[in-house]
């Protein structure tokens, strides 16, 4: 299954900050288990690359992506550690560019119908309307209404508007959260 399609059917993407090669695994497994085959190390954090090449490298029935993800270079390095799809949290078509070259799934970030237009212009596979909870499920509907064929998804964090933003039809729910510590 190609990656694009994977992330639609399973309408959700784990968002994991704060990995290490340490707690990757066990994670990943819970998750898995969960039946959610897909997760997003974020790159903000010394080690995410480290933790997302070793889950990359061990869990190969899983999809791997890289999030927070700011320029080129860290995508490059990311996708070179095994990263499948790559998230921006704005619109950055240098980030859209690496993704493309090497053949990964393209997650852009937009708020305005102007930068989701310009992120599909540029190749971006996926929007992310973000940050989408501080506007709400009217905001999502709105932007549909002039862009009914636009792909664009909406991810948050997991929360009672979140589910809300969900369910006017975004297509994909972003959660921080899932699994917790301990």
């Amino acid at each position: 299954m190609k990656a694009v399609q994977m992330i639609r059917e399973i309408g959700i993407i784990p968002v994991v900050r704060g990995a290490t090669v340490d707690t990757v695994l066990p994670l990943s497994l819970a998750l898995r288990q969960g039946g959610i085959p897909i997760m997003e190390i974020t790159m903000e954090t010394a080690g995410a690359l480290a933790a997302l090449e070793k889950a990359a490298r061990e869990l190969k029935d899983m999809l791997i992506g890289a999030g927070t993800v700011l320029d080129a270079e860290t995508a490059q390095r990311a996708i070179s550690a095994g990263a499948r799809f790559i998230v921006s949290p704005f619109l950055s078509i240098d980030v859209i560019q690496a993704a493309k070259q090497n053949r990964v799934v393209s997650i852009a970030g937009g708020l305005t119908p102007t930068e989701i237009v310009n992120a599909f212009q540029h190749g971006a596979d996926m929007v992310k309307v973000f940050p989408a909870h501080v506007f709400g499920p009217n905001y999502i509907r709105s932007i549909k209404e002039p862009l009914p064929t636009s792909p664009h998804r909406n991810w948050r964090n997991q929360s009672e508007n979140g589910w809300r933003v969900y369910k006017s039809g975004s297509g994909c729910h972003r959660c921080r959260e899932l699994v917790s510590e301990g």
